[in-house]
């Protein structure tokens, strides 16, 4: 639910997250990866979210990556969180917080870049393949980056 964000955490609690539980322990047979994603302004449910039965949890832009993981705990990855609307901005603008996002990401395991809610109108298709393509080519040598300072670590 895109909007659940708007409920405060105790109506959360009461209202939605019986009927999200069930779902998704329904659904916990399937092998595909499960991802629920609490919508927008939702970094006060997240806390709530800790015996869901799914794999990752998504995150809109108003919550860090480092705190997000905080309140959902350490059973889930996490997915997100680049504000929709930076797609508006110059490539090199965009560019920067998708690092930005990379770089706090790629600390842990369990990290999916996305965007922390659905696309305006406004966003250029010709931005979005842009910056899939920067998103793995830059993720790319981060990680190997990271890879290559643990191991020198252990030398």
């Amino acid at each position: 639910d895109s909007w659940v964000g708007a409920l405060a955490p105790h109506d959360f609690r009461q209202f939605v997250l019986p009927t999200i539980e069930r779902i998704f322990t329904e659904l916990s047979d399937l092998k595909q990866p499960k991802i629920y994603y609490p919508g927008v302004a939702s970094g006060e449910l997240l806390p709530t979210l800790g015996k869901l039965k799914t794999d990752v949890i998504g995150l809109d832009w108003r919550v860090s990556i480092t705190e997000g993981r905080r309140r959902v705990g350490s059973s889930y990855a996490v997915q997100g969180n680049l504000d929709p609307y930076v797609l508006t901005a110059p490539m090199d603008v965009i560019q920067s917080y998708a690092k930005q996002i990379i770089d706090e990401g790629i600390r842990q395991p369990g990290f999916i870049f996305n965007l922390g809610h659905g696309l305006f109108p406004e966003a250029s298709l010709d931005k979005l393949r842009e910056l899939t393509s920067y998103i793995h080519d830059y993720s790319a040598e981060a990680i190997a980056a990271a890879g290559e300072q643990k191991e020198a670590r252990h030398v």
